[in-house]
């Protein structure tokens, strides 16, 4: 759970930047031509307007619920979205940028069509990185970039995969598996914090036998123990 404390009065909320999965991903999906799709009923029922969105909710997704426990009205838009309008790119991306992939994953094995893995999210994220410092200068862009958070929710599809194919797809045990998602994991923060990054938030992972296509083998009522 993250737990948000804002001081009453204090100043402007920090900028998010939001790296992650189906969980975080605000739209994203409309903009590939991927299975990972929340462009139809009953998507956004609840949302603006009651129509679908591109995120994978009736309503508010978790990348929106954070954004609100930090003072913003909603999560900040998709960087595919962003990148369409160039004339207002360099300075939309000052209020915050979604990068996040509803079929994205650690690395290169979870594949729907055009992937955005996390660590195609963190080249996107310099490339921001650098128009920032081209607005701002160096020293301010260095400043501005240290007092953003970073919010990461990212694993299941990894997992899921993982589980789904019973290791055969992938061709190496669990703990091997494990030790290479945290690898890569590492490998992507620590590529962030050279960039000047310093506010992190980093969700945990869902237990992947709770999914509905896990519970789907134990008559879709309970989780799945074995994952």
């Amino acid at each position: 759970m993250l737990d948000v404390h804002l001081a009453h009065g204090s100043q402007d909320p920090p900028t998010l930047f939001i790296f992650g999965d189906s969980a975080v991903d605000v739209g994203t999906n409309n903009f590939l031509s991927s299975k990972a799709k929340a462009n139809f009923a009953y998507n956004g029922i609840d949302f603006y307007h009651s129509t679908p969105n591109g995120r994978f909710t009736n309503g508010f997704n978790l990348a929106d619920q954070i954004a609100r426990k930090f003072g913003h009205k909603q999560s900040p838009p998709p960087f595919l979205a962003l990148e369409k309008n160039e004339s207002s790119f360099k300075n939309n991306i000052l209020q915050g940028v979604n990068f996040a992939w509803g079929g994205g994953g650690l690395e290169s094995l979870v594949k729907q069509g055009e992937a955005i893995s996390l660590g195609k999210q963190v080249e996107q994220f310099t490339w921001v990185s650098g128009n920032i410092s081209e607005i701002l200068g160096p020293a301010k862009a260095a400043t501005f970039i240290s007092m953003a958070v970073l919010i990461f929710s990212v694993g299941s599809n990894d997992l899921f995969e993982f589980a789904r194919n019973d290791s055969g797809a992938i061709g190496f045990g669990k703990d091997r598996y494990l030790k290479l998602l945290r690898f890569e994991y590492s490998s992507h923060i620590e590529k962030i914090y050279e960039l000047g990054a310093r506010r992190f938030g980093v969700l945990g992972v869902a237990a992947i036998g709770c999914c509905p296509d896990m519970r789907s083998g134990n008559g879709g009522e309970v989780c799945d123990p074995t994952q």
